[in-house]
């Protein structure tokens, strides 16, 4: 059985994509993207429009959301893991940091 849709990737260069609702790791997630379905396995539970990643983001590459860099990994991310501040640095952040 196919199943439902229930995540998105908003930019085929994105590594992460967005839960439309909660998901429960290790149960079949499909994604929309581009017309096509991707089905993944998450490896976290992901709380509804929270990130997780699509694709492998080593440690200090980029976060990638939107085809922009939204901040960087601060440890090696699996696909399916959750993307949020326990494990990326917004750039953001980094930009303010650098300011003072």
């Amino acid at each position: 059985m196919k199943p439902k849709i229930n995540s998105i990737l908003i930019d085929i260069n994105d590594n992460v994509c967005v839960s439309t609702q909660g998901i429960v790791k290790n149960k079949n997630n499909a994604i929309y993207t581009n017309g096509k379905d991707i089905i993944h396995l998450p490896t976290d539970n992901i709380p509804i429009f929270h990130k997780f990643a699509c694709k492998e983001i080593k440690k200090n590459s980029p976060v990638i959301k939107y085809g922009e860099i939204i901040g960087y990994a601060t440890t090696n991310i699996k696909i399916g893991m959750h993307v949020h501040n326990h494990n990326m640095i917004s750039s953001g952040y980094i930009n303010q940091r650098s300011e003072k």
